[in-house]
């Protein structure tokens, strides 16, 4: 087991999880996913790394998502070329396709060819992926250039840190005006998968908004993301979190007041965990301690409730009222269950508890994640042609094979890897 407080521990699980997602997940993706007849990325992918039949259109989340993804292990985790090139597939088919809607917008769905506009401006989220796809990847050529090889993050406290090139600054310009604009009106109905309904609010746009914000610092700079970056831990905490308890609630009447419905009950454990690392980092670095000392309770209090004591992992979903989740997943055919085992939620849990074992140096939290990840490793990876599999049933067994699909892409177990690996080689270089 990890010992928290022991530097040679520490870099032991640093390599195990670096090798597994270099040599586990990331490389399943970097032979696969380049669509080389159309451009950009294919992400629908079945177990072996093949394109299925369907889901063939190009889902501009999952292609702003790989591009931030290869971008940031091109900055952060291995300085090879490879991923650079990767990242400018997507890029370059970003921006010949058409992806832009102008005015700083998006569109959601593109034909295979990215030259027909399926579903159009729909999203907020949308909006939020492409900018920290472009503000990555222009970090990335911006280290190029300078001929920079270490792993120190930049410094982003003031101003912009560096320039994007030319042909990114005004998208990431008019995509963070416009996106800082629309997170803050109320009313703005652009919201899918959610459904607007006036005087309703959504956890998951101020968690989204305030990590695409954060991740865009590296060329917007602190001084200008910060006023948003408040705005949405303030809706988190103030509005967003369950009254009275330690975790957050999906949706919330605007006021802060509970939503009388199953809506107004869910408790979904990925989103929690997801939004407590991100505010892990951001409530830190602006020394807002009553929120950070929250966030802590949080993690306990959301652990306790999403851990599955009898088959081990995390379940899905949750009803505060102590009842079976009433649920509709979005994606019909896949029609997840709230006891089932799924990817990103567990890719989330990872991040979570390693974001809070390093900076609290709290060993139970470190016997958890080690817990955790040996079940991800015994169940999700596919030892037989890599990454992780998409469902498990509640008792572990494999469920869904594919290796891609709808909202599954190089995206929320990399990101937790990686980022493990940040916490990670942080709390090694803190300790003697």
């Amino acid at each position: 087991m990890v010992d928290i407080n022991n530097k040679k521990s520490i870099a032991l699980l640093y390599e195990d999880v670096r090798t597994h997602l270099l040599n586990v997940v990331l490389s399943f993706w970097y032979e696969h996913t380049r669509d080389t007849v159309n451009g950009g990325y294919t992400t629908a992918l079945d177990r072996m790394g093949k394109p299925l039949k369907s889901e063939r259109e190009k889902n501009m989340w999952m292609q702003a998502r790989q591009i931030w993804m290869f971008s940031r292990i091109y900055i952060d985790i291995e300085h090879d070329e490879k991923w650079l090139n990767l990242a400018e597939h997507g890029c370059v088919f970003l921006l010949s396709s058409a992806a832009y809607a102008g005015k700083g917008r998006w569109n959601y769905l593109l034909s295979e060819d990215g030259t027909q506009v399926l579903k159009g401006s729909i999203s907020i989220f949308t909006d939020a992926f492409v900018l920290m796809a472009l503000c990555a990847y222009a970090e990335a050529v911006q280290k190029k250039a300078a001929g920079i090889n270490g792993t120190a993050p930049a410094n982003k406290a003031v101003g912009k840190i560096s320039q994007p090139p030319a042909e990114l600054a005004e998208l990431i310009e008019d995509t963070f005006a416009a996106l800082v604009h629309n997170m803050s009106d109320e009313n703005f109905q652009d919201i899918f998968p959610h459904v607007y309904r006036k005087g309703i609010v959504q956890h998951g746009i101020y968690m989204i908004c305030m990590n695409a914000l954060s991740e865009a610092s590296g060329i917007i700079g602190y001084k200008r993301t910060d006023p948003y970056i408040r705005f949405c831990l303030d809706k988190l905490f103030c509005i967003i979190k369950a009254p009275g308890a330690h975790y957050f609630l999906e949706y919330k009447y605007a006021d802060g007041c509970i939503l009388e419905e199953d809506s107004g009950c869910i408790l979904n454990p990925g989103h929690n965990f997801e939004s407590l690392w991100f505010i892990s980092k951001e409530v830190q670095r602006l020394k807002l301690d009553a929120y950070y000392r929250e966030a802590v309770n949080m993690l306990y209090t959301v652990w306790e409730l999403a851990r599955d004591r009898q088959y081990g992992g995390v379940v899905y979903m949750l009803d505060t009222r102590s009842r079976i989740p009433s649920l509709q997943d979005w994606n019909k055919e896949r029609n997840l269950q709230w006891n089932e085992k799924v990817w990103w939620t567990h890719a989330e849990a990872l991040c979570a508890l390693a974001a809070y074992m390093c900076v609290q140096s709290d060993q139970k939290l470190a016997d958890e994640f080690e817990r955790l990840w040996r079940y991800c490793l015994e169940h999700f990876w596919d030892k037989d042609y890599n990454e992780w599999y998409s469902v498990l049933h509640a008792d572990g067994s494999v469920r869904i094979d594919n290796k891609g699909g709808l909202q599954k892409a190089a995206f929320h177990i990399p990101r937790s890897l990686y980022s493990i690996c940040l916490f990670l080689k942080e709390k090694e270089r803190a300790l003697v």
